[in-house]
């Protein structure tokens, strides 16, 4: 990163210069992730959901020392050295900064935009274009209103090419970005239905993309969408040069492509006017096919032969983008980054391994990190500062740069160093990473993946994939519509609806909720063993495990007269004092909870003794989500009113209050709560919002056969086909959490961009589909059985039963894979 002087900022924002003189290299707007606090400069954004005002006080005690703020926005006190820019908006404000960074830098910027496949794109040109420009990058997908400066703050002398993507998910969001990025070459991938809620049309998503390149010189773009959009887009944005592509014969188009799919590639020919030439590409699936084009495109237009662009195309692969952890042999927990390594996204890897760590022991296994933007001295010295601040307590480093690191972190480190992968496997042994989380980051070449079989403690290829930036963005998607202040209750029971409580609980830490919520003392005390210190409330209380509640900081929920006389009495017996509990009443779901006559009786023992303190009182709203019910709801809403009136009169202290659950919060049935309980709406399933998928499960193929008219397929001859068929036979079975009911084509999976329906009987292991109608289907194609291209609900809705069932029924024996944007 490149300094910048307090000075020059201030400057930049048309502010008075302040008196004191820092130099400043990395930006934030994050206080979870300060990691060089002397050189950083904080953002204090202010949004719907946060405000990062409220933790100044907390960074300047780490040693951050300057602050761009809000004007009018209260500050703490701040020590006296610290300097602090008001301004008017704090996103405008780092917006306006990275665009005079930007102009500052004469160099090809290309900038991608579309409604899906931009990273992609970005990182596949990164690799295909690296040999011969010294590239600066947007990170991971760093391509919002706040990633997109970010990105740019990167740029300096050292690169003289630069690729940044840019998305938006609402009208007159561009603009901003446009000014940030300044594009002199434009690439629009596609536009489709992603972020659809924001825009009339998918001509009016299209057009307020294609603003980010008004002032570009060059755009490629693929000329059958904007046809079908009916953009003229020379008349749109006026004189620029315009490549573009065509599927179909098109005399308008710039290159003319006909794509022919073999089993594990595909063969392009592209014609234009001056020549034909034929490229091979190991992708046949249509979104891949469609990335490689743009950026074989682009490879032409900055001079690569046809011959040079083969080679590239060839090493490509399918992009784990995202951070992926899994469960490890020995009880360790493996990070697999070995994707990349530069300055930006190692930052983001040590980041995540600290926050999913907490207390745990360490390791990294790093290679050479192939970013030439610094001496490597210079780089390696940051990459050492970084590992000692994050307190890894083991490094072991692959490659030929270990000469510079390794006398930096001497004596303080643990240190192994390879000349290459080989060297590494060749004495490898899973326990050295027992008890560890590991990160594994590397760039591509070093080909560190190797390493994953030998660490994974499941490799079944049934794979339960849980996207936590999805769990994430939910999370956002709630805060914003609950009033300011409200405590957040994430639920977090049955193994986090399927998706793993402790890596979930520690994202849902990271994020800042208040509280978590489990079904059983034993859930609790699996987070306290994993590092998770939120307050967690215990809902389901047995007698059996009030040792464990009181051992493990859990606070229960008390629901009865004989359960509130029990726990006072081991309360006692241990010298409790104030010990936090939570009162469930009931209001209509008839389950648990204390009835009004009951409430007296409750009172009488609460306050003879300071033995119990009551933190919340909540009910349980029995059809929030039911607009047939709302009359039921708001008599629910007006009993617990009352009853917490009452209480409020009885108990010497005040208490949280909650009943709205994820329906509650989507219909705004907050009443008077002060705390709210959120739950399968955080694993994206709502009636009322547009949220991102959480959770998804797939499968591969086993077997493909041919099968003769009036054949049956699989138990019982429980169903007969009545043609000939293609059946395949796919790796999952109700053992799995395939449900049975979806037997005999009740329900369907979603393979090469079709759904296949169930033939025959789910079995325990195996499940058969007809792809008599599937194109290209092979041994090799991806089978969803619930995800981004089929919901949940779809699939609770063929099994006549709810997403809470189907989430819920994942068995412990499928893999979990947590990915991180």
């Amino acid at each position: 990163m490149p300094a910048f002087s307090i000075h020059t900022i201030a400057t930049w924002l048309g502010i008075p210069t302040p008196t004191r003189h820092h130099v400043v290299q990395y930006f934030s707007i994050d206080s979870r992730a300060i990691t060089n606090p002397a050189e950083t400069i904080f953002f204090a954004i202010k949004t719907a959901s946060g405000n990062g005002h409220l933790f100044l006080a907390d960074l300047a005690a780490q040693g951050v020392r300057c602050f761009v703020v809000q004007q009018g926005e209260p500050l703490p006190v701040l020590p006296s050295d610290a300097t602090i820019l008001a301004v008017e908006n704090v996103v405008a404000a780092l917006q306006t900064v990275a665009a005079r960074h930007r102009q500052q830098f004469h160099y090809p910027v290309l900038a991608i935009t579309g409604s899906n496949g931009k990273t992609v794109v970005k990182e596949w040109l990164y690799q295909l274009l690296q040999n011969k420009f010294d590239i600066v990058r947007s990170p991971k997908s760093y391509n919002s209103q706040l990633g997109v400066p970010l990105s740019l703050l990167q740029l300096n002398s050292n690169y003289n090419f630069a690729i940044i993507e840019a998305g938006i998910s609402e009208k007159n969001e561009m603009q901003a970005l446009a000014n940030c990025i300044a594009p002199t070459i434009g690439l629009l991938t596609n536009i489709g239905d992603a972020h659809n809620a924001g825009f009339a049309n998918h001509r009016e998503k299209a057009l307020e993309k294609l603003s980010l390149f008004t002032h570009a010189e060059v755009l490629f773009a693929p000329y059958d969408t904007l046809q079908s959009l009916e953009i003229d887009v020379r008349k749109l944005l006026g004189p620029k040069q315009y490549i573009t592509y065509s599927l179909v014969e098109s005399t308008e188009s710039t290159y003319q492509i006909t794509i022919q799919k073999q089993v594990s590639h595909s063969l392009l020919e592209i014609r234009s006017t001056n020549e034909v030439f034929k490229i091979t590409v190991p992708f046949t699936e249509d979104a891949s096919l469609e990335n490689c084009i743009s950026c074989i495109l682009v490879g032409l237009y900055v001079g690569m032969s046809a011959m040079e662009l083969q080679a590239g195309l060839q090493s490509l692969q399918p992009l784990a983008m995202r951070l992926q952890l899994v469960k490890g042999l020995y009880q360790s927990t493996i990070i697999n980054d070995a994707y990349s390594n530069d300055w930006v996204s190692f930052q983001i890897a040590l980041r995540y391994l600290k926050q999913q760590a907490a207390q745990a022991p360490t390791i990294v296994v790093l290679t050479d990190m192939l970013d030439d933007s610094l001496p490597k001295q210079e780089r390696y010295q940051k990459v050492a500062n970084e590992l000692l601040q994050t307190g890894v307590q083991q490094l072991w480093f692959v490659g030929q740069d270990g000469v510079f690191l390794e006398p930096l972190v001497a004596g303080k480190i643990t240190t192994r160093f390879f000349d290459n992968t080989a060297a590494l496997l060749a004495g490898f042994a899973a326990t050295q990473f027992a008890h560890s989380y590991v990160l594994i980051k590397g760039a591509r070449k070093f080909a560190l993946d190797a390493l994953m079989p030998l660490v994974e403690w499941q490799q079944h290829q049934t794979v339960c994939t849980v996207n936590l930036s999805a769990l994430a963005y939910n999370l956002q998607q709630y805060r914003q519509r609950i009033p300011a202040g409200t405590q957040i209750v994430a639920m977090i029971k049955a193994s986090a609806y399927g998706a793993g409580s402790v890596e979930v609980a520690k994202l849902l830490a990271y994020h800042k909720v208040n509280y978590l919520a489990v079904a059983y003392a034993d859930e609790g005390v699996a987070l306290r063993q994993a590092g998770v210190e939120l307050p967690i409330m215990v809902l389901n209380v047995e007698e059996a495990s009030f040792h464990l509640l009181v051992q493990y900081r859990l606070e229960p929920e008390l629901f009865s007269l004989p359960i509130v006389k029990a726990f006072l009495r081991y309360a006692e017996s241990q010298q409790l004092t104030l010990f936090p509990v939570h009162i469930k009443v009931n209001t209509g779901m008839n389950r648990l909870g204390f009835d009004t006559p009951e409430l007296p009786d409750l009172v009488a023992l609460l306050t003879a003794t300071n033995t119990l303190k009551v933190l919340s009182v909540f009910t349980h709203l029995v059809a929030s989500d039911d607009d047939n019910f709302d009359a039921f709801t708001q008599q629910q809403r007006a009993s617990f009113q009352h009853i917490c009136e009452y209480l409020a009169t009885q108990l010497p202290y005040t208490f949280w209050k909650h009943a709205s659950n994820t329906g509650g919060i989507e219909r705004g049935f907050f009443g008077t709560d002060t705390m709210v309980r959120l739950g399968i709406g955080l694993y994206g399933v709502s009636k009322y919002l547009s949220l991102h998928p959480v959770l998804s499960l797939t499968t591969t193929i086993a077997q493909i056969r041919e099968v003769a008219a009036g054949e049956s397929v699989g138990y019982s001859r429980a169903q007969i086909v009545t043609k000939p068929s293609k059946i395949a036979t796919i790796r999952i079975g109700y053992a799995d959490g395939f449900m049975r009911s979806l037997s005999n084509g009740e329900g369907f999976v979603y393979v090469e961009g079709v759904l296949a329906p169930v033939v025959g009987r789910v079995c325990m292991d195996m499940t058969m589909i007809d792809v008599t109608h599937v194109p290209n289907i092979t041994l090799q194609s991806k089978v969803e059985i619930f995800g981004t291209h089929l919901p949940v609900t779809q699939v609770a809705e063929w099994a006549n039963t709810i997403a809470y069932d189907v989430l819920t029924h994942i068995h412990h024996r499928v893999p979990r894979v947590y990915i991180h944007d």
